[in-house]
């Protein structure tokens, strides 16, 4: 009982733990056995020879029972407080990863200046609807982070947990004001390729107007026809 008490299911070393609570459970079912056959056969014996069982012995075999019992509960305990531990360390790595990946895809991406502004429209829109679901992965990283900081005994560890989710904090706020920033480009650009388009678009059918004019073969028989093709 003093050893599985002892066990620190926060601790960093998951793999030593896990190998430590196996040993301990395979104890504890060796101890809980031997308990139970060393009750049965004594108190058969008691039986075959007097009839009863002494009130002292039986107490002793009420409180053995008993103890077996509490070493069976505390390993179930420990071994569900341990499987909670594994599942929020896994977790918090799996989404720090996660984010991290993310946060150096979309950098690249907001970044490229190859894009045409309707490509980085369409890049800016996914880009944007993807943040509402990494801001959700990174709520989840700062609970498992927060009970990896209250829980653990490694003050390494808490402060490197602290320091790696302020930094994903951090790099988020980044590629949102960078968002920000490329939306105001790209809607900037768009408006203003609209324009030259527009624009370009006049400028192509005054051309095209004033060569089909320029092409045309002048008679001037007269000199009001004359005028009339100089005006």
């Amino acid at each position: 009982l003093e050893q599985i008490q002892e066990v620190h299911t926060f601790d960093e070393h998951i793999d030593a733990i896990e190998k430590s609570l196996n040993d301990l459970q395979q104890q504890v079912g060796k101890a809980v056995v031997e308990s139970t056959q060393l009750i049965a056969k004594n108190k058969e014996n008691y039986l075959q020879k007097q009839n009863l069982v002494p009130s002292d012995i039986a107490q002793e075999f009420t409180a053995l029972e008993l103890l077996s019992e509490r070493v069976q509960g505390a390993m179930e305990t420990k071994q569900k407080e341990f499987k909670r531990a594994k599942t929020v360390r896994t977790e918090y790595l799996s989404g720090v990863d996660e984010i991290q990946r993310w946060l150096r895809q979309a950098e690249v991406q907001v970044q490229d200046r190859t894009l045409a502004p309707a490509q980085m429209k369409e890049l800016l829109h996914r880009i944007n609807q993807e943040i509402a679901g990494i801001y959700e992965r990174f709520t989840m990283v700062k609970t498992n982070g927060q009970l990896i900081i209250d829980n653990c005994r490694n003050s390494n560890e808490k402060l490197l947990v602290q320091s790696t989710i302020d930094q994903l904090a951090q790099e988020l706020g980044q590629v949102r004001a960078w968002l920000d920033e490329k939306k105001q480009q790209v809607g900037d650009s768009l408006d203003a390729w609209t324009r030259f388009m527009n624009l370009y678009q006049i400028v192509m059918a005054w051309v095209a107007e004033k060569r089909t004019f320029i092409d045309q073969t002048i008679e001037l028989r007269t000199l009001h026809e004359a005028r009339n093709k100089l005006n």
